[in-house]
């Protein structure tokens, strides 16, 4: 499933979606996964979102919008406020 998460990362990933394609319920999956990793499914493909936008603002080679889109996050202030709980900071000021 990690695997699958991190080669996925730009697709639209949710318990559903996942669960259906290892033929498990999304709430066993869920309690599978947890159990396993420490961390829920979502809170791990978030965190796995902001480690590799972190690697391409650090980059510098692409905008914030694309970086967020890049990294499956469709709505740009969503990214912000998930990157900002993350890291105590904006992509913005990350980058700089």
């Amino acid at each position: 499933m990690k695997a699958y998460i991190e080669s996925h990362l730009s697709d639209e990933l949710d318990r559903d979606t996942l669960a259906a394609m290892v033929y498990l319920n999304a709430d066993y999956l869920s309690h599978l996964f947890k159990k396993d990793t420490g961390s829920s499914l979502i809170n791990y493909i978030i965190d796995r979102r902001i480690a590799r936008s972190k690697e391409l603002l650090a980059k510098g080679e692409m905008s914030i919008r694309d970086i967020a889109i890049t990294c499956g996050f469709q709505n740009i202030s969503y990214f912000s406020r998930q990157f900002k709980k993350s890291t105590g900071m904006t992509p913005r000021q990350f980058r700089n």
